[in-house]
């Protein structure tokens, strides 16, 4: 008798271990939510104090006293519809020592030098009205379809636009798909002629988010470009089928060179941010997930990344088979990922103690929305070479969407796209 209760015991026991380790992230999940109802109030004290700062034109960045400058774009002359939510906003890049800004209307903007607007001369002047190809449909009211623009690039005096192609269907419902347009800076720049730099015959009628439909350019060398394409949202199973499929564009990215393409890495949901860092050859990403699942990846050739199969984020998002871990389908694993809060990242760039002494071999991911613990910050991690992993180190709360991100090296200024402002904001010392 006491050997069958002990044994009974044994069992109950190592069920209650098997359903707390295969259910430890809802544990950890709870954990989460408590301690951020504990510490909130704290957390919203400190960023109104930061916002002051802000607002008083500098922000402290590990005891070092920064220059904080926003510039409401409108208030510049730039003009944005008034039929949209302004979401995406555009994206800038930087050309001969200003900054190139494409609305999301596809005009193109140009401001005053960098070195000028260090001193607090800012000024932005648009040289191009938009390309048919980029313009917005006047009837179309749904902001992420109608606005076509998902990323700028500028490289080798051309400037490269990446469009989620959005068109309307005879029987009056849209499709996606994915362009990319190249044209050159260097002849009259109000004169610029878009010519096809990449596309696909592929079309998406059965998209659930619009947000899905865009992607990122990098250029990694020798003429490579790296383009990144989201999932389109669209039904499980098809979704599946779909991104881990070589005859579909959905949830991969791609190296193109010339007119030559190739898949690079597949199993993506929506990646937000590209970086590739020249000196030591690595392509680091940033993802939105589900609910929680946002990752930061460094992307290697030929692996497949989960996505939908494996994902981090699994509370609201239900379909059969959706294992947490990925290595147990032969997928990688995510370099870092958010949970069970997301921050919604968007763009990474890095920067280095010739900004910050502190900040040696920095990776700073911008936010576009999460709650308190993460959002509208940008959140500093930091990559050793040598052990292949990342450390998550502080979050610098911004107080607004941050769509674009980049580090202007020249002039040792980070500069901020803010898409509830409408701005662009910029960090640096005297």
């Amino acid at each position: 008798m006491k050997k069958y209760i002990f044994l009974t015991s044994l069992i109950i026991l190592g069920y209650g271990f098997f359903e707390v380790y295969k259910n430890f992230h809802l544990f950890v999940s709870n954990y989460e939510k408590l301690k951020l109802k504990l510490i909130e109030k704290r957390i919203v004290a400190k960023n109104i104090k930061i916002k002051e700062d802000l607002d008083n034109g500098f922000y402290n960045l590990e005891n070092e006293k920064f220059i904080y400058k926003e510039y409401p774009l409108e208030e510049y002359g730039v003009k944005f519809s008034n039929l949209l939510d302004l979401k995406p906003i555009g994206y800038f890049d930087t050309y001969e020592d200003k900054i190139i800004f494409m609305s999301n209307d596809g005009n193109i903007y140009s401001t005053n030098n960098i070195s000028e607007i260090r001193k607090g001369n800012f000024s932005i002047t648009k040289f191009f009205d938009a390309d048919e190809n980029l313009k917005l449909d006047p009837i179309d009211e749904y902001s992420y379809r109608n606005i076509k623009i998902r990323d700028i690039l500028i490289h080798n005096k051309n400037i490269f636009v990446v469009s989620n192609d959005s068109k309307k269907n005879n029987d009056n419902e849209y499709y996606a798909s994915i362009k990319v347009l190249k044209g050159n800076l260097d002849t009259e720049m109000d004169k610029i002629n878009f010519e096809e730099f990449y596309s696909t015959n592929e079309k998406f009628n059965n998209v659930n988010d619009w947000s899905h439909t865009g992607g990122r350019l990098i250029h990694l060398g020798q003429g490579n470009y790296l383009l990144s394409v989201a999932d389109f949202q669209l039904d499980y199973p098809i979704l599946e089928k779909k991104v881990f499929s070589n005859e579909s564009i959905a949830g991969k990215t791609f190296i193109i060179n010339g007119d030559k393409s190739e898949i690079f890495s597949k199993g993506h949901r929506n990646i937000q941010g590209l970086f590739y860092d020249k000196k030591n050859e690595i392509i680091f990403s940033s993802e939105h997930g589900p609910t929680g699942g946002d990752e930061i990846n460094i992307l290697e050739k030929n692996f497949n990344y989960g996505w939908p199969k494996s994902s981090y984020g699994t509370l609201g998002y239900e379909f059969p088979g959706h294992p947490r871990k990925h290595k147990k389908y032969g997928f990688k694993e995510p370099l870092y990922y958010w949970w069970p809060f997301n921050c919604a990242p968007s763009e990474i760039t890095i920067v280095n103690n010739d900004f910050v002494k502190k900040w040696e071999r920095s990776l700073l991911v911008s936010c576009l929305s999460g709650n308190n613990l993460n959002g509208k910050s940008i959140i500093r991690f930091v990559y050793n070479l040598e052990s292949k992993k990342i450390s998550r180190k502080k979050q610098y709360y911004i107080g607004d969407r941050i769509r674009d991100i980049k580090y202007f090296e020249k002039e040792k200024i980070l500069i901020l796209l803010l898409e509830g402002k409408k701005s662009l904001a910029f960090i640096y010392k005297k």
